[in-house]
């Protein structure tokens, strides 16, 4: 102790570890300062263990970083934890890489929080898997960006699960891949908690494939839009099923749009039902063509009103069929001019009864052409009242010929009146005596004029009767000729 600092700094290593280890242990903090990197350096093992923890706490930085790797390692676990958390930042690359099991285990908390980020992806992979849970914590935030893709790999689900979800939360996304699924799927649910959009970007393929119904859960709407495309198409069907309508409402239309039509199929019908009209409208025609029945009847009216032309044009018939009324009734006059001839062509009785006045007017001559006569024939009469002379110049022969008398009887005398003669000549006598009086009435002369001699046949007198002088005196000869005695009797009666 009556030594200066000077003079203690001045004795070449073999005096200072001749110093007995109670004269050594005497030394005060300004003696141990005092004591050069090469004294340091000399110490024997014997005159590093006798330094008491608060000399070792006095150490300076350059002094902790001339320790022989030897010399560090037998510190004992009092003089390891005396150790200031800049005292720890100061020790080597060399030293870190010679801690053996026991060194680390005797680090504290302080001694872990002071180590570097560079420090710390240092540590072997044997060294960092021997930190117990208190040990972990204290790894800092900055620090843990740090671990390099070996260490994360080499974790155990136990020091995954160690680690906070602010310690999570720091983890950059390239880290969270290298975690591995096993690993991955281990996070608790606090944890998971922690993970940002950013971070859940960073998932494997493999990590995305291996989420389970429970991890699925335990993400909210903002974690699950951080998934790419290409990994939300490893998740399981299983898994996809489990996304709630909450979380899929955070889904971005990228990733909506990105979804293999199988993929896009396990959704749920909650899930689907709840997707945002922009959500819908990213779908492209081959996930609409794909969906299955379930999912298209579970389409809310607000979503079908939200298809675009090409999307409607490319449901399947099975699909469009299975659209409800609801559904139908939310369609746009300007969406219906989309509908491909061959789903025009599959719509049934049942189908076109959903119809409103606002869908069948968006028809345009060259669909209503393409409806079944079976169909046409059943849709209710209110539904063919509201047929424009436009749409009704596509009926085909095939469909004029099979309108049967109630049929004919439902057209109005403006459409009747807009038939060409052509189409007039396509309906059957048994159509033709259905012909209501006031239906009658509309017929043009010019196709009065030219309804064939078996028309003519069917003609009630009653009809006759009903003809305006105008009407009448546009028979031919041809026509009269085949008119029965009571039909020349209406007919002479009204010219």
């Amino acid at each position: 102790r009556g030594l200066t600092a000077t003079q203690i700094g001045g004795l070449s290593t073999d005096k200072l570890n001749a110093l007995s280890t109670t004269a050594l242990s005497n030394l005060s903090t300004s003696q141990i300062r005092a004591l050069g990197t090469a004294q340091i350096e000399g110490l024997t093992t014997t005159a590093v263990g006798a330094l008491s923890t608060t000399q070792v706490g006095a150490l300076a930085a350059s002094q902790i970083g001339a320790l022989t790797t030897t010399n560090f390692n037998r510190l004992s676990t009092d003089q390891v934890r005396a150790l200031s958390a800049s005292q720890a930042a100061a020790i080597t690359t060399t030293q870190i890489e010679a801690l053996t099991t026991t060194d680390i285990g005797d680090f504290g908390t302080t001694q872990i929080a002071g180590l570097s980020g560079a420090q710390l992806g240092q540590l072997s992979t044997t060294n960092l898997n021997t930190l117990n849970t208190d040990q972990t914590r204290a790894i800092g935030s900055t620090q843990i960006a740090s671990l390099t893709e070996t260490q994360l790999s080499s974790l155990r689900t136990t020091d995954v699960q160690d680690l906070t979800s602010t310690q999570i939360g720091r983890l950059t996304s390239t880290q969270i891949g290298q975690l591995g699924s096993t690993n991955f799927n281990a996070l608790t649910s606090t944890q998971a908690q922690g993970l940002t959009a950013t971070q859940m970007g960073g998932l494997t393929g493999t990590q995305a494939g291996a989420l389970t119904t429970t991890d699925i859960g335990e993400l909210s709407a903002t974690q699950l839009s951080g998934i790419v495309s290409t990994q939300l198409n490893e998740l399981t069907t299983t898994a996809l099923g489990a996304i709630n309508s909450t979380q899929v409402r955070g889904l971005t239309a990228t990733q909506i749009g990105g979804l293999s039509t199988d993929k896009l199929n396990a959704l749920s019908t909650t899930a689907i039902s709840n997707l945002a009209a922009t959500q819908v409208r990213a779908l492209d025609a081959e996930q609409i063509g794909q969906l299955t029945t379930t999912n298209v009847d579970a389409l809310t009216g607000a979503q079908v009103a939200a298809l675009g032309a090409s999307q409607l044009g490319a449901l399947t018939t099975t699909a469009l069929n299975a659209l409800n009324s609801t559904q139908v009734g939310n369609l746009a006059a300007t969406q219906m001019v989309a509908l491909t001839t061959t789903q025009v062509g599959a719509l049934r009785s049942t189908d076109l009864s959903e119809f409103q006045t606002t869908q069948l007017a968006g028809l345009v001559a060259s669909q209503i052409s393409n409806v079944s006569s079976t169909a046409f024939n059943t849709i209710s009469s209110t539904l063919l009242r509201a047929l424009s002379s436009n749409q009704l110049a596509g009926l085909t022969g095939t469909q004029i010929g099979a309108l049967t008398q109630t049929r004919i009887g439902d057209f109005t005398s403006t459409q009747l009146s807009g038939l060409n003669t052509t189409q007039v000549g396509e309906i059957t006598t048994t159509a033709i005596a259905g012909l209501n009086t006031t239906s009658v009435a509309a017929l043009a002369v010019t196709l009065l004029s030219r309804m064939s001699t078996s028309q003519i046949e069917v003609l009630t007198t009653t009809a006759i009767g009903l003809l305006s002088t105008t009407q009448a005196s546009a028979f031919t000869m041809t026509q009269i000729q085949v008119m029965n005695e009571d039909q020349i009797a209406a007919y002479l009666a009204k010219i």
